[in-house]
């Protein structure tokens, strides 16, 4: 994958999540095979360990956004871009 390409899904990533997209939509932008790991203890809170799939990663934001407490999501960088960070507030 180029990094143009890395760069645009990561900008269709951030605003999805901006907008208020749902899980299963966000999940959509991950391959259907996607491994990721949230470190910690896995016997805390249940999003923390090893999880596969879009399944997982819908599940992931499913669990999270609402609780994060978030207000606004605002972009201040892209990905891809010498200082990239974005926030949630």
């Amino acid at each position: 994958m180029s990094q143009e390409q890395t760069v645009r899904i990561a900008q269709q990533l951030l605003a999805q999540i901006g907008s208020g997209a749902e899980p299963d939509e966000i999940a959509g932008l991950f391959s259907t095979a996607v491994q990721f790991e949230v470190p910690g203890d896995v016997g805390a809170p249940p999003w923390i360990g090893r999880r596969t799939g879009r399944g997982a990663v819908s599940d992931f934001y499913s669990r999270n956004a609402p609780s994060s407490g978030a207000r606004t999501f605002r972009r201040r960088r892209n990905l891809g871009e010498r200082r990239a960070g974005s926030y949630f507030r």
